[in-house]
């Protein structure tokens, strides 16, 4: 039964299956690189800013909210909570906002802006900036904010408004600016003590009072102090004014704001042009920073979403306090945290791609400069590299199961391949040659000094019987055959005998007969000269 696969020679063969065991070994690295890219971009911190590791409980996880009314929060941006104690959620991916008891019970939600049954246009195209559809439903409600009164604001990203509703939740009115989208809205009071509302953009703050009359900007956009790229929150206390300017990477505390903004301290900075999220430099101090809110006692508490915790500053100098919670999904762990407030000594988080609100008991510090992780033990982030170790692993054991086939040559074929000096020669270079025993252990060590002789016990009753069934085999040919028939599919019996390669063939052992393996032999070595590969001298009176 002549196989193909040795129109191939064996050392082909296994440098073919050693090259694809590499290939696999590579895309296994490659994977491995591609998940932990993943991983550093997703979960770990920046680097450079961080202090000593403490258990000391600063912040302690106190609850988590999930539902919203008949359903679960879906993406929640932004938290609030109202001069009555109710907390308003941003359930941006749910296109609504749900509020809650202060216990963190559902009471309603407010979807569209009139409090009528959604409207037919929901379905439909959205609505453009500005657009007067009755009854307007929110489309993706972003950021909140209360005034003392009760009014609320709130910016919806896809209708590209301030929409404002008095205290009873009745709406007032929406409001488009002409120059950019708003991306925020705090309210705050300013350095003469009125309260005032504070909308952000992409190149800066504008500033209006209660009832949405905007009369101040300081639009800047840029990379140095007092300038903005892509703010997105804004609080106040006394003289100075506290922006989250984001993509700059950094909080700034700002004096003169409304007149000629004066820089008071900054805590991060512009990362390198071009470097973007891949900088892990020491002088980094956020790895995206998205909202932020002040303490009683003096305290900003910043949102860092993608390193998914919590940096605690000192509100009057900026120094770095500590850090609360990590990455994960389990309690008192955030993942892509996007909004915050404060009340009553608990800091409510929007945990955006966790679906839920957060809820931390806040205390006050009593120890220097640490980072304090919430309780829950979070994502074990070796988890993220077992694909990639299982591949890696399989990819190993497949280069270390690598072999030749091996070739089982019966006495008749060493007698044959003794009197042909150049395919003796290609034989002892390129193939794994074994025999069984029974006498001829000499002769064929003479022929191959590193042959390896098959020492596996047959069992004698066996052999009996397949001699007694094949009556033409001798002693030495049958046992060879039953050797044969436990070699895997990827070993090759080589005979000179007709009586045992036609018992092969009856049993369907790949086999090839002298003059077969010799035509192959001397055709793949013409071939593998003509390639360039395999460099043997055959004179031409020896070719079959």
């Amino acid at each position: 039964m002549t196989d193909e696969r040795l129109f191939i020679l064996p050392r082909d063969i296994t440098h073919r299956r050693i090259s694809w065991a590499l290939v696999s070994v590579f895309a296994a690295l490659l994977a491995g690189a591609v998940l932990l890219t993943i991983l550093l971009l997703a979960t770990v911190s920046p680097q450079g800013f961080r202090s000593t590791v403490s258990t000391t409980a600063i912040a302690a996880y106190k609850q988590s909210i999930y539902s919203a009314g008949d359903g679960l929060l879906n993406r929640p941006s932004d938290v609030a909570v109202s001069p009555g104690g109710e907390l308003f959620v941003a359930d941006t991916g749910n296109r609504q906002i749900c509020v809650y008891d202060s216990k963190g019970s559902f009471q309603r939600a407010i979807i569209t802006l009139d409090g009528s049954e959604v409207a037919d246009h929901a379905d439909d195209e959205p609505l453009q900036p500005g657009q007067a559809v009755e009854p307007w439903r929110l489309e993706s409600p972003m950021s909140l904010a209360f005034a003392s009164d009760g009014r609320l604001y709130v910016v919806d990203s896809s209708l590209q408004m301030l929409l404002l509703f008095d205290a009873e939740g009745e709406f007032i009115r929406g409001i488009s600016f002409d120059e950019e989208t708003p991306t925020g809205v705090d309210v705050n009071v300013d350095s003469h003590g009125y309260e005032r509302v504070y909308v952000t953009f992409r190149s800066g703050v504008a500033t209006g009072d209660l009832d949405g009359s905007f009369d101040y900007a300081v639009m800047n956009w840029g990379r140095e102090v007092a300038q903005f790229d892509n703010p997105t929150s804004v609080v106040t206390s006394g003289t100075a004014t506290y922006v989250c300017d984001a993509l700059n990477y950094r909080v700034q505390a700002l004096t003169g704001f409304e007149t000629s903004p004066v820089a008071l301290w900054q805590f991060g900075s512009p990362l390198p042009a071009g470097e973007g999220l891949r900088y892990q430099g020491a002088d980094r101090r956020f790895g995206f920073p998205v909202d932020m809110c002040l303490t009683g006692d003096g305290r900003l508490i910043v949102v860092d979403g993608l390193s998914s915790e919590l940096v605690v500053l000192d509100a009057a100098t900026g120094r770095f306090l500590y850090t609360v919670s990590d990455a994960g999904s389990d309690d008192g762990l955030l993942y892509y945290p996007a909004g915050i407030t404060y009340s009553g000594r608990s800091i409510y988080v929007a945990d955006k791609f966790n679906d839920r609100v957060t809820v931390f008991d806040d205390s006050v510090p009593t120890a220097e400069p640490q980072k304090v992780v919430a309780a829950g033990s979070g994502i074990n982030r070796w988890w993220y590299f077992v694909p990639f170790l299982v591949l890696l692993a399989a990819a190993l054991g497949r280069l270390l199961t690598i072999r030749a086939p091996r070739y089982l040559m019966d006495l008749g074929f060493l007698e044959a391949l003794a009197t042909d000096t150049v395919l003796l020669d290609f034989v002892r270079d390129n193939l794994r040659a074994i025999v069984v025993p029974l006498g001829i252990e000499s002769y064929a060590t003479r022929l191959f000094p590193a042959m390896k002789i098959d020492a596996r016990v047959w069992d004698e009753e066996q052999l009996e019987e397949l001699r007694a069934q094949v009556v033409r085999l001798d002693e030495h040919d049958a046992a060879t055959l039953l050797v044969a028939e436990k070699l895997r599919d990827r070993d090759y019996l080589l005979t000179a005998s007709a009586e045992l390669a036609q018992a092969a063939e009856t049993e369907g052992i790949a086999h090839l007969r002298y003059g077969e393996f010799r035509s192959l032999v001397y055709a793949g070595i013409k071939d593998a000269e003509e390639k360039g590969g395999v460099r043997m001298k055959v004179d031409e009176h020896q070719r079959p």
